[in-house]
C-alpha cells in the first residue's frame, strides 16, 4: 500500500526540463530536452518553480525566445571575430560586421566605428548581408580620410577629423551579400577604397513592390533598378567579383576555420607594411628619447 501511495504521488508531480523548450529549435533539440530528470519534480505557479529534492526549494526562472538567443549568439560571434582580428594583427587592424543595410546594420556600424577606426587598418565585413538602403551613409564615413593632426601640449596626437577612416581598408564580401550590399561592394571598388576579399556577391539589386491580388495573394514587381557607372545594369544577376577571390568551403565551416577572414587580415597587414599610414610630426605624449 505504501508503494502504491508513492506511485500516486509521483504521477501527480510532472518532471521538469532543465532548460526552457523555447530556446531550442523544434527541428533539432538537445539531448537534455528529450531526457528530463525523472528524479526531479516540480509544481508550476506563474514564474515560480518548486523543485522537490529532499527539502523544498523555490527558483525564479525567466525564459527567453529564439530571437534573443540568435542575437546573443550573433554578438558572441562578432566579439570573437573582432578579437581574432585584433590578435592576429597585433591590435593594428579593426573589424566591423554589418548584418544588413538597414537600422540594425547602421546601429552596428556606429557602435564599433568610433573605436575600431582608431587603428591603422579596418576590415568591413558584409558577408550574409541581405541589403537595405544605408550604403551611402556607410560610404560617406569610409570616404572621410584623415587630413591632419591635432597636437596638444600634454595630450597624445589626435588625427583630424577624429572620425576619419584609417589608411588601410578591406571589404569582406560573399555569395550571400546582396541588394544594397552589392551596391556597397561595387562602390567600394569604384572609389578604390581598398581591395574586396571573398566570393562574388549575389547580384540581386532590384527593389520589388508587393501588389495584392483579388484572391489575397501577392505579386512582387520590380520597381527600382540600379545602374552602376562601372558595370551598368550588369550588377544585377552578376554581382561584384572580388579583387582577391577566396572561397569558404563546407569543410572550413565544420573545422571552425574562416579562410576569407584570414586572407583579409593578411592583406590588411601587407598593405600596412607599405608605409601608407600617416605619422604625426611629433607626439608630445610620447616618452623622450634616451640621451
Amino acid at each position: 500500500e505504501e508503494e502504491k501511495e508513492e506511485e500516486k504521488e509521483g504521477a501527480k508531480a510532472k518532471p521538469i526540463h532543465l532548460f526552457p523548450p523555447s530556446v531550442y529549435s523544434p527541428h533539432r533539440s538537445p539531448h537534455s530536452r528529450h531526457h528530463p530528470v525523472h528524479t526531479t519534480h516540480a509544481h508550476h505557479h506563474e514564474d515560480e518553480t518548486t523543485v522537490l529534492l529532499g527539502a523544498p526549494r523555490t527558483y525564479r526562472t525567466r525564459a527567453f525566445g529564439v530571437e534573443m538567443l540568435v542575437q546573443a549568439r550573433y554578438r558572441d560571434w562578432v566579439s570573437a571575430t573582432a578579437a581574432t582580428v585584433h590578435e592576429r594583427s597585433n591590435n593594428t587592424v579593426g573589424y566591423i560586421h554589418l548584418p544588413d543595410m538597414e537600422e540594425t546594420g547602421l546601429a552596428e556600424f556606429y557602435r564599433y566605428f568610433p573605436s575600431e577606426s582608431l587603428r591603422s587598418g579596418l576590415i568591413i565585413d558584409v558577408r550574409h548581408n541581405p541589403g537595405g538602403n544605408i550604403s551611402e551613409i556607410v560610404l560617406r564615413n569610409l570616404m572621410q580620410r584623415q587630413l591632419g593632426w591635432e597636437l596638444g601640449r600634454y595630450t597624445p596626437a589626435v588625427r583630424f577629423p577624429q572620425q576619419s577612416t584609417p589608411p588601410v581598408l578591406v571589404l569582406l564580401a560573399g555569395e550571400h551579400t546582396s541588394s544594397d550590399g552589392d551596391v556597397l561592394a561595387d562602390a567600394f571598388q569604384q572609389l578604390q577604397l581598398g581591395p574586396v576579399v571573398g566570393a562574388r556577391t549575389w547580384g540581386g539589386v532590384l527593389s520589388p513592390t508587393p501588389e495584392r491580388l483579388a484572391d489575397g495573394t501577392e505579386v512582387h514587381i520590380p520597381h527600382i533598378a540600379y545602374a552602376s557607372l562601372k558595370r551598368g545594369l550588369r550588377l544585377e544577376n552578376s554581382g561584384v567579383t572580388p579583387d582577391i577571390p577566396v572561397e569558404h568551403p563546407p569543410h572550413a565551416f565544420r573545422a571552425h576555420v574562416d579562410p576569407q577572414l584570414e586572407r583579409a587580415i593578411a592583406e590588411a597587414m601587407r598593405l600596412l607594411t607599405l608605409g601608407t599610414a600617416p605619422v604625426a610630426p611629433f607626439d608630445p605624449a610620447a616618452p623622450a628619447p634616451a640621451a
